[in-house]
């Protein structure tokens, strides 16, 4: 049969040696009503660790986990893992234990609680009453009980910054959304609101969402948020008129550089198949950018009497009857019109193309490594100064602020 309820309990020898500590363990034990009991006990408490199984009748299994100092935490808290551990070998489920710390040494019973916080147990339990001379008197006996889930929340909303940190959103959220709030005090709860939004602002924006990110920060006015994860103000106003250009396909200098920080996130994380993918339609968006502004031509859909003459044989006609050119033949167009930024393209970035191309996330099945990810990103960023000669101080001003100190822009 699979154990239902399982309970650890530190066995000691009393404050005087008139006390049997006992009995009100046993009671515990059988209140408690558990299937599978371990007892943490030192040479000196076997004694009293024995009269407790004497004592109860329905446990399934017992065991005992010697400790050798009774006075070192250390020591302590290993032997409450060890025989917490137990339990969890035994089929139960950490929220099904329950730990006892009424007995034994300081030592013990600190051991004890951490090693029940650490392992998610159920339940810290206490035995509390009426004391004569420090000793609960016999029959006044009550049990207090404590989920260590209220000290586990408050490490979960430092585990949810840390995801945040990480990038790790969408985890982030369901760590804190998991938190229970009813455990935590108002200032935290507060906290752990602002995290939740954090969280869901920065996923958005890192999905290229941007309408939807500013939703989120403009909602966080004065949120008890740790401050070097919040945007800068100037910056969340940047992110609208970012979306807006998504919105309606039109490339531009601050929708460029978000694109390249995206692509820096990506490099950070390791990614490099990712950033890759990133950087190659940033490469396209310069071109789209320049032939927009300067000449209102869309890639998409050029105006062929507006093309220069040898550029015209460049641009293939999609089923709908629209003139196009990919990436490539983009600059060969500017090429054509006379933009030193065509042939630029080709002394720089084209040579890392090959490599996209072949990318398990392309046409191949090559994984891009390292130093091809980050040599196309400073290959670019070289490209994109030409054009956009504040390029590097828009990148970061729409880097995530935590990340602009680390962020690669230039070779070391």
């Amino acid at each position: 049969m699979t154990p239902r309820r399982g309970m650890v309990l530190t066995v000691g020898t009393g404050t005087r040696p008139d006390v049997d500590m006992s009995a009100p363990l046993a009671r515990s034990v059988r209140e408690a009503n558990p299937d599978r009991v371990v007892l943490v006990i030192t040479e000196e408490s076997a004694p009293v660790a024995r009269r407790v199984r004497e004592q109860v009748s329905g446990v399934e299994r017992w065991h005992e986990v010697p400790l050798a100092s009774a006075d070192d935490i250390g020591e302590a808290f290993q032997a409450c893992i060890k025989a917490i551990r137990w339990l969890l070998g035994e089929g139960l489920q950490p929220d099904q234990v329950t730990a006892d710390y009424t007995s034994g040494t300081k030592s013990m019973t600190a051991g004890l609680a951490l090693a029940a916080v650490a392992l998610r147990c159920g339940s810290l339990r206490y035995i509390a009453g009426e004391r004569d001379t420090g000793v609960v008197v016999s029959g006044t006996e009550r049990f207090l009980v404590t989920p260590p889930a209220a000290v586990l929340a408050l490490d979960d909303l430092r585990l949810t910054e840390e995801l945040i940190r990480r990038l790790q959103f969408d985890t982030a959220q369901r760590v804190c959304e998991a938190i229970n709030v009813h455990l935590l005090l108002y200032d935290d709860r507060q906290r752990r609101d602002a995290l939740l939004t954090l969280a869901r602002a920065y996923e958005f924006w890192d999905r290229f969402r941007h309408h939807e990110a500013v939703d989120r920060f403009q909602s966080l006015r004065d949120a008890p948020a740790p401050p070097d994860l919040l945007p800068d103000r100037r910056t969340v106003q940047r992110l609208k008129p970012i979306g807006d250009a998504a919105y309606m396909d039109v490339p531009t200098s601050d929708l460029l550089a978000d694109l390249i920080a995206n692509a820096q996130r990506r490099l950070l994380e390791g990614r490099w198949d990712d950033a890759v993918a990133r950087l190659y339609r940033a490469a396209e968006m310069l071109a789209q950018m320049v032939l927009w502004e300067r000449y209102r031509q869309r890639t998409g859909d050029l105006d062929l009497d507006r093309l220069p003459e040898a550029a015209r044989s460049l641009a293939q006609t999609d089923a709908e009857g629209r003139a196009r050119v990919g990436l490539e033949r983009a600059y060969r167009v500017l090429e054509a019109y006379g933009e030193r930024l065509g042939q630029r393209f080709y002394e720089t970035v084209r040579r890392y193309l090959s490599q996209r191309n072949d990318s398990i996330l392309a046409h191949g099945q090559k994984p891009v490594g390292r130093e091809a990810a980050e040599g196309f990103l400073y290959s670019l960023l070289a490209l994109v100064r030409d054009e956009v000669p504040d390029i590097d101080e828009r990148v970061r001003a729409l880097q995530f602020p935590w990340l602009v100190a680390e962020s690669p822009s230039r070779r070391e």
